[in-house]
């Protein structure tokens, strides 16, 4: 085929993943309460597009200047009770890895573009058409980011506002005297700011109000650096909420677990890679728990060759073939043993792409807290620059090789002794896809009668 089954579908789009299975499964012995003690001094931090998207478009709002009034009112009632409150925002490139999720979530709907000059501009009918658009969305985030500076409290709590301005290293507070210049930052996510954040908060308590499965484990694996007493991650619904003990998942994962955890999510799919074909988080969180030496130093330096090996190991692990060290070598036996097509793993050409698209995404995750991240260049890590957009790249090899296309397999049932086995009358030793080698192994059409 001329893409991989296993990552892609005939279009060329990758497989989405469940990422929220790994939330229940490092959760599964832990207490989420509703609330959280709160210790001085506290900072309560929020994603500010995950909060417009929560919002939505309130019915009693009119103009974007309403909106902008709901939107700091808001995040000021969530952090009534803390000393400062952060919101960071999302940048959005012409070129993003991420290409392919907003793709996907634009084909739900038809983008309307609507420029916000001044605040008096009526919000659009459709709302979901309005959000659909890169360009609004970032025309909504200067518009909230500059009306939360302007109207903040005089006194507590601080507020703290990055990634919505003009000038993607902006940053700005409420209160002047406070040294944020360490906070200006190039990132194009707003859940690595969130890290960068946390990490310049010098505070006891720090809530993460995020309902994103990356979060949790970028705040998981930078734990450490952070130096916070307690640390949380605020997700549920403002009726119900569900606060996630962060040190408390800590103490139950081991610093090899930490430390490859990254690896982990991005290796077996997320936002910008691709999942295995019929190989969710669960069954492969099991892999992790005996095999996580297998993923050290993706993500983390230079991609190298024994990387990549011990990565390809661990797929094959994956995939139930523990005892070989290659892609290719697992689709052979699974092939051999009858498995359908759809669930052999991608070739050792097609999972190195893979894993360069892997260890570029945890490379930026594992990055989160500097504020200027030393990125490999990002056509030469599994992507190509295709009209203005980046694209995976899924393989470099035909989808046929010449090999393939003269291949013979006999159906013998015994022996292979006669001319009536077509790989003995084409002078050629039986393999492993042979019917006689399946049945008993018994085969007598050895390499000394094809010379």
């Amino acid at each position: 085929m001329p893409i991989p089954p296993s990552l892609a579908a005939t279009n060329g789009s990758l497989h989405s993943t469940n990422k929220s299975v790994l939330v229940n499964i490092l959760t599964k012995h832990i207490q989420t309460p509703a609330d959280v003690p709160l210790q001085e001094p506290s900072c309560f931090l929020i994603d500010g597009q995950a909060l417009v998207m929560a919002l939505g478009k309130p019915p009693d709002i009119t103009t974007f200047g309403n909106y902008a009034n709901k939107f700091a009112d808001t995040v000021l009632k969530m952090a009534e009770k803390y000393q400062r409150v952060d919101v960071v925002f999302d940048r959005y490139h012409d070129e993003s890895i991420k290409t392919g999720t907003r793709k996907k979530r634009k084909q739900r709907h038809r983008p309307v573009r609507r420029e916000i000059v001044n605040d008096s501009v009526p919000l659009p009918a459709d709302w979901s058409s309005f959000m659909a658009l890169e360009e609004n969305k970032a025309d909504l985030a200067r518009l909230l980011s500059n009306h939360l500076i302007e109207h903040s409290p005089e006194y507590e709590p601080v507020v703290v506002v990055s990634g919505g301005f003009a000038e993607a290293t902006t940053v700005k507070s409420s209160d002047p005297e406070l040294e944020i210049s360490s906070l200006s930052a190039d990132h194009e996510e707003a859940d690595t700011r969130l890290i960068l954040h946390c990490i310049q908060a010098p505070m006891d308590t720090i809530v993460v109000s995020a309902r994103d499965t990356d979060v949790l484990l970028l705040l998981l694996a930078h734990h450490d650096r952070i130096g916070c007493t307690h640390l949380y991650m605020k997700a549920g619904t403002s009726k119900y909420p569900e606060y996630f003990p962060v040190h408390d998942i800590r103490k139950l994962l081991s610093d090899d677990q930490v430390d490859t955890l990254l690896a982990f999510h991005a290796i077996t799919g997320c936002d910008s890679v691709s999942q295995f074909s019929g190989h969710g988080k669960k069954t492969a969180w099991q892999v992790f728990e005996q095999h996580h030496t297998d993923l050290t130093g993706h993500g983390k330096g230079p991609l190298t060759e024994d990387i990549v090996n011990s990565t390809e190991k661990f797929i094959c692990k994956m995939y139930g073939v523990p005892e070989v060290d290659t892609c290719n070598k697992a689709r052979v036996k699974l092939f051999c043993k009858g498995c359908p097509q759809e669930t052999l793993p991608p070739t050792s050409d097609a999972v190195k792409f893979h894993i360069m698209r892997s260890h570029y995404q945890a490379t930026i995750w594992n990055q989160a807290h500097l504020p200027h991240p030393d990125l490999p260049p990002v056509d030469e890590m599994g992507w190509i620059h295709k009209e203005g957009q980046l694209v995976p790249r899924l393989m470099s090899l035909p989808p046929m090789p010449k090999a393939c296309r003269e291949f013979t397999s006999c159906g013998c049932t015994k022996g292979c002794l006669s001319q009536r086995c077509s790989c003995r009358k084409s002078r050629m030793e039986c393999i492993d896809a042979c019917n006689c080698r399946k049945l008993d192994n018994t085969c007598q059409n050895i390499e000394e009668d094809c010379e």
